[in-house]
């Protein structure tokens, strides 16, 4: 760089894969020494530098046991030499080890090549599979091989399909330890570790209803429901029946069910659960009912109402009277198609009865029409 004037400073420091090393500077062994500098000022005296080191070749010794703390010098050699905990001890062109590799070698020596003969790598638990294929997801997360080779410390997650649960989750994970095996804090051996969930039934039977059919998973003393899988696995389900006599608990015109049956479905939620058991009604008409028609009424109501429900047990009778304009026309069914019966005086009213079994009003065919 030219001409330097004495009293002149400069700062020495080795390049990468070198460091300082001569005999005298410092007294210690560089290799050895955690506290030796990473760099050194020298003086121009009298047309002469003071304190000129000299920077010899190293090689980088990581993931050793005990950890090494500064570079192995040009065929400088470690003996008895170990690797950290999850690697192993091979050539730099191997691939990485499996476990059974010795964790051991008598002596390391650093190349003129800037390597060690020997160095550590992780130890590889080979590739990850999770089964059966196409149920289970399985997602590589901080693996430099994806899922074709996991090492040490590497972990993938697996999703558990619908209904399907791993230790409570939906999913888990599995981590390649340094035994050389996958982790499997939670294998339940179905599906890999997803086992199958179940709803908690934290349903309590109504009064005078009893169980007639379960699964064979059902018990009084664990009432729970496996979840179902719509054509994968058969659903799961329990039915339930009220005693003789009483109906489910209903509002839906034109049913009068005595039994029914609880499902767990794939979002772990229970369906047809019903209160209590009741006894048989018809639920009460009113106009929005019967003018768009139901179970007994196919026939459009133009206009009518109720004048009185006084009774929706089976047998009670509710008077629909028709409004003016309209008249009680009696209608029955021929080729699928409803017509007038014939009657010397339509009444403008007409009676409905509550039915039973099918709880709901049978009118004898009266409408009102114009």
């Amino acid at each position: 760089t030219g001409p330097t004037a004495d009293g002149a400073q400069v700062r020495v420091t080795c390049a990468d894969n070198y460091a300082f090393g001569t005999d005298g500077f410092p007294a210690l062994p560089w290799s050895t020494d955690p506290n030796a500098p990473t760099s050194v000022v020298s003086t121009c005296r009298s047309g002469a530098w003071s304190s000129v080191p000299t920077c010899n070749r190293t090689c980088a010794v990581p993931s050793s046991q005990p950890p090494r703390l500064t570079p192995l010098f040009l065929l400088e050699t470690i003996v008895d030499f170990q690797c950290a905990r999850g690697y192993r001890p091979v050539p730099a062109s191997d691939p990485y080890p499996s476990v059974s590799v010795l964790n051991s070698r008598s002596a390391v020596t650093c190349l003129a090549t800037g390597v060690t003969d020997y160095t550590c790598k992780k130890i590889s638990c080979g590739a990850f599979v999770a089964g059966p294929a196409g149920v289970v997801t399985v997602t590589p997360e901080g693996t430099s091989f994806g899922l074709d080779i996991v090492l040490y410390g590497d972990r993938v997650r697996v999703d558990c399909p619908s209904c399907y649960r791993a230790d409570g989750t939906k999913y888990y994970y599995r981590t390649c330890e340094d035994d050389g095996a996958f982790s499997c804090t939670n294998c339940l051996n179905i599906r890999e570790d997803c086992e199958r969930a179940v709803c908690e039934i934290p349903y309590t039977l109504p009064a005078s209803a009893d169980i007639v059919a379960s699964p064979d998973s059902w018990s009084p003393e664990q009432p729970r429901l496996f979840c179902s899988i719509p054509g994968e696995v058969a659903t799961e389900s329990v039915s339930i029946e009220c005693a003789a006599g009483l109906v489910r608990n209903t509002s839906i015109v034109g049913q009068c069910d005595n039994s029914w049956v609880v499902t767990c479905n794939n979002r772990l939620g229970l369906e047809g659960t019903f209160e209590r058991c009741v006894a048989p009604f018809c639920a009460p008409l009113s106009d929005p009912w019967f003018r768009g028609g139901g179970a007994r009424f196919p026939m459009t109501m133009n206009s009518g109402s109720v004048s009185s429900s006084d009774s929706t047990n089976p047998g009670g009778q509710v008077r629909v009277n028709c409004q003016e304009g309209y008249r009680a026309v009696k209608v029955e069914l021929l080729n699928a198609n409803y017509r007038p019966v014939a009657q010397c005086n339509d009444p403008t009213s007409f009676l409905a009865t509550c039915q039973y079994p099918g709880c709901n009003y049978e009118s004898d065919g009266y409408r009102c029409v114009q």
